[in-house]
Order: structure tokens, then C-alpha cells, then sequence
């Protein structure tokens, strides 16, 4: 039984390594694109911007590759507030309608009993753009998401959120579903950098207190669940980092955050078109 939890710890320290890799990897890049070249010709003039054209798509990738082994390694530095629901939800589903396929219908419910939750603003859109592009990309031929927000009482008593995202497309397979949310996992093999979505929003969600869940919808599709804190929060919340990463963490976001690699997180990204084309799958 205590077999795929360590499994599971194991594969987060891989990923704090590899995210700690990638990281390393980028600022060098980013040094060699900065120096200086030891030949100041006219031949050399212009040398970082061809750099950054020819570079920008690769480096960007990695970018978002390293902050998604973040997430699921539970290594962000996140700073949780009290969250208003109603208009973060109203704002990020305005958005959406104007950058989802006109064939993708998006409707909104949010609980009057649903007013506050205790998280990181930032993160918290960033992992809910991540299910709402799986959803969108279950349903090629267009269909229905549905962005729900309910207040819950958790097992130990304490009050939470449920934030959900359904979609009404092809569904997942029981056998695909339970290891949906492991690095790497994905029905799209043709795109290597693809598979890190759903493990960097469970991480994220254990990160803030809470957690993740995936169900079938009866009559196809699949809703995907992050459950929360609500704001007043009691439980462990405020101490999302265990002392010895905090500065480490603290130290690769600084990091990434000065490399200007050119493809922001959804996060960043700002609103409009860009919002769901920069999301991580």
C-alpha cells in the first residue's frame, strides 16, 4: 500500500531536480545570447536578436516545462490570499468566451455560499486554463464546458471549494484516468512536450492545501475538480513551503522570471487570443 506514495515523493523530487536542470540550462543560454562578441563587426550586429527568432519557441517551452515540474513537485512560491470568487470566475469565464471555438459552448455557475478561498490568484488561473484546454481539446467537434464553483465541507470538518471543470467530450478510459495526473502522461504521443498539465495542477492543489479529482460525467466527458481551502483558512495553508526549499524555490521563480524567454504561462499571458494558446497541455 505505501508502495505508490513513495513512488509519487520520488517523482517529485525528480521533478524539483529536473526543474532545478532546465532552469540552469535557460540562464546559460540566455548568458551566451547577452555576451558580448569578441568580433564587433557589422556581421555580429543584430547576433541576439537572430538568437532570440531562431531560439524564442525552444526556450519558451522549456520555460513553461520547468515551471510545470515546479508545480508538481509542489515547489512554487506561491503567496495565498483571500480570493474572491465571483468576480475572478466572471472575469477568467469573459475571457474565455471570446478566445474558445465558436463551436464550444461555456456556462458558468457559481454558489451563492461560494464567496472566498485561500489561494495563490496567479496559480489558481493558470491550473484552471490547464483543465479548461483539456477540455476544450476533448471535444474537436465542438460540445459543452461548464465552470462550477460550490462550497463543500471537507473530511476533517473544515470548510473548502470545489472548482470544477466539465467537459462533454470523448471521455477517459478508467485505466487512463487513475494515472492521468502522473508527469508525462498522455493520450497526445506525437507532442513530447505535452503530459505535464494535470500533474502540475494536482501538485499545485496539494501545495495550497487541497487537491485534485477527475470523474467520468455520465453520458461522456470528464469533470476535473480542484478542491481548496475556503478563506477563513485553519489548516496548513500559510506554510506552503517546507523551510529548507522556500529559498530555493523562491530562487529558480526569480530565475525563470528574468529570463524573457518570449512565451509567457496563462498566467502572464494577459486576455484576449493569447490566453488559451500560451495555457501548458
Amino acid at each position: 500500500m505505501d508502495a505508490l506514495p513513495r513512488q509519487v515523493a520520488g517523482d517529485r523530487e525528480f521533478a524539483a531536480g529536473a526543474a532545478r536542470a532546465l532552469t540552469a540550462v535557460l540562464a546559460d543560454l540566455r548568458r551566451t545570447e547577452m555576451r558580448p562578441p569578441e568580433d564587433e563587426t557589422a556581421a555580429h550586429v543584430g547576433s541576439g536578436d537572430v538568437f532570440r527568432l531562431r531560439w524564442a519557441p525552444t526556450l519558451g517551452r522549456v520555460d513553461r516545462l520547468s515551471r510545470q515540474l515546479l508545480a508538481y513537485a509542489g515547489r512554487q512560491s506561491l503567496v495565498p490570499e483571500a480570493l474572491g470568487l465571483t468576480s475572478f470566475l466572471s472575469n477568467l469565464a469573459n475571457a474565455l468566451r471570446s478566445t474558445l471555438d465558436v463551436g464550444i459552448e461555456l456556462f458558468v455557475d457559481i454558489g451563492d455560499d461560494c464567496l472566498q478561498c485561500y489561494v495563490d490568484a496567479s496559480a489558481l488561473e493558470e491550473a484552471l486554463l490547464t483543465l479548461v484546454v483539456n477540455g476544450r481539446d476533448a471535444m474537436p467537434s465542438g460540445g459543452r464546458l461548464q465552470l462550477t464553483a460550490t462550497a463543500e465541507t471537507v473530511s476533517d470538518g473544515s470548510k473548502g471549494v470545489a472548482l470544477s471543470i466539465c467537459d462533454s467530450g470523448h471521455g477517459m478510459p478508467d485505466e487512463f484516468m487513475m494515472r492521468a495526473k502522473r508527469p508525462f502522461v498522455t493520450s497526445k504521443t506525437y507532442d513530447p512536450w505535452a503530459g505535464m498539465g494535470l500533474a502540475a495542477a494536482d501538485g499545485f492543489a496539494r501545495q495550497s492545501d487541497g487537491r485534485l479529482t477527475l470523474r467520468a460525467r455520465t453520458g461522456g466527458g470528464v469533470c476535473a475538480t480542484l478542491h481548496l481551502p475556503q478563506f477563513p483558512h485553519v489548516g496548513t495553508a500559510p506554510q506552503l513551503l517546507a523551510p529548507d526549499h522556500q529559498e530555493e524555490s523562491q530562487r529558480l521563480s526569480h530565475e525563470l522570471s528574468q529570463l524573457d524567454t518570449g512565451a509567457s504561462v496563462a498566467a502572464r499571458a494577459g486576455r484576449g487570443e493569447r490566453l488559451l494558446r500560451e495555457v501548458p497541455e
